[in-house]
């Protein structure tokens, strides 16, 4: 059997990574309706099996490897600081600002406990919008849902850390460590491994919560699978095995990182299936469900009396409905933005001129 590398999976048309995060997004709303509706008596079948991971910390998992995958890549192969930036700028924060706003100016006033007035002129309203933008995470607006201990919108936290991610990655890159191969996935092999090391809390891994700690080792894991794309194969075999495998330890940080990057491989594979690939996906909506599926269903399940089927289909559909709105209007015409405004740029590095000079130099 010819198993792909990763460069052919990266390649257009090589991958249903669309698809992946859809399922990832989506997966994220099944887990939270089980916090958010106590009522029901009803545990997450992947917390209630392992005990150490759970379904939405395993599909924020997956988000954050296929990110450090294309991420990386990009940055990689165009070599431009200045296009990472902007790209990755006008892909988080577009749709951020969309949920933050109508969160807090539509939804609010009309959720709130409090009359209009003192619901408006609270400063709670401002800090959750504006902290909010600059990743300083609130989750709280007077008087609005506050039957819950998980705020308006739960999911906010984990784009802190793909930021951080991304600047780390960027700063990385500055450092020239991307130039060879060997000390960049080093680099990201120490990254892997520090949860389960004498090195944890030294780098990334301070919290002793894997549905943390483990963010920075699985985008690695992507970045490590960019760097050696021509070199890795994609197969079904190594994600078995790293699930096998975690029954062989007694730490649970062990086990729970064996899972995760089990999860993650096995995402990358099957989204090179032709099966797969066949699932046409025409709007990148992933983003838009992940941030809107988390205050719609409360809301569903505030004011509605539903059951478990009835409460995750109608917050699903409803969540990608205004995902959908989310990507024509707001993120599609900011990455569309993104590309005008990096076109034709090139990196002085990477120009004639440049080359020629430090031959030149080189040779005096």
């Amino acid at each position: 059997m010819t198993y792909k590398t990763a460069s052919q999976i990266i390649s257009r048309d090589g991958n249903n990574l669309d698809l992946i995060r859809l399922l990832a997004s989506i997966s994220v709303i099944i887990y939270h309706s089980f916090a958010l509706n106590p009522q029901w008596g009803l545990i997450d079948p992947i917390k209630n099996t392992f005990g150490y991971v759970t379904t939405g910390g395993l599909a924020v998992k997956i988000f954050f490897f296929i990110s450090g995958i294309l991420v990386a890549n990009s940055l990689i192969t165009r070599k431009s600081i200045y296009h990472f930036i902007v790209s990755r700028f006008l892909r988080i924060f577009p749709g951020l600002l969309f949920v933050l706003f109508i969160s807090s100016f539509l939804i609010g006033p009309v959720l709130s406990t409090l009359p209009f007035r003192d619901y408006i002129s609270s400063g709670e309203v401002y800090s959750y919008f504006f902290n909010n933008i600059i990743l300083d995470t609130r989750y709280f607006l007077p008087g609005v849902l506050e039957s819950n201990k998980y705020g308006v919108n739960g999911s906010l936290w984990t784009i802190r850390y793909e930021v951080i991610a991304y600047i780390v990655l960027l700063a990385l890159f500055l450092t020239g460590v991307n130039k060879n191969k060997i000390i960049s996935s080093l680099v990201c092999a120490i990254i892997i491994v520090e949860p389960i090391s004498p090195l944890k809390g030294y780098l990334f891994a301070s919290s002793d919560n894997n549905a943390i700690y483990l963010l920075a080792p699985c985008f690695a894991l992507g970045v490590l699978i960019a760097i050696n794309k021509d070199s890795y194969k994609a197969t079904m075999l190594l994600p078995v095995i790293l699930f096998a495998s975690q029954f062989l330890f007694s730490d649970n940080s062990i086990r729970s990182l064996l899972i995760c990057f089990s999860a993650c491989l096995f995402s990358f594979s099957l989204s090179s299936l032709s099966i797969v690939k066949k699932i046409k996906i025409n709007n990148d909506i992933s983003y838009g469900v992940y941030l809107w599926g988390f205050p719609i269903q409360q809301i569903y399940s505030q004011y509605l009396e539903l059951s478990f089927i009835a409460n995750v289909i109608l917050s699903i559909v409803t969540a990608m409905i205004i995902a959908l709105i989310s990507w024509l209007r707001i993120e599609k015409p900011s990455i569309i933005l993104g590309k005008k405004i990096t076109k034709g740029f090139i990196p002085p590095y990477m120009t004639d001129s440049f080359h020629k000079k430090r031959t030149e130099n080189q040779e005096k």
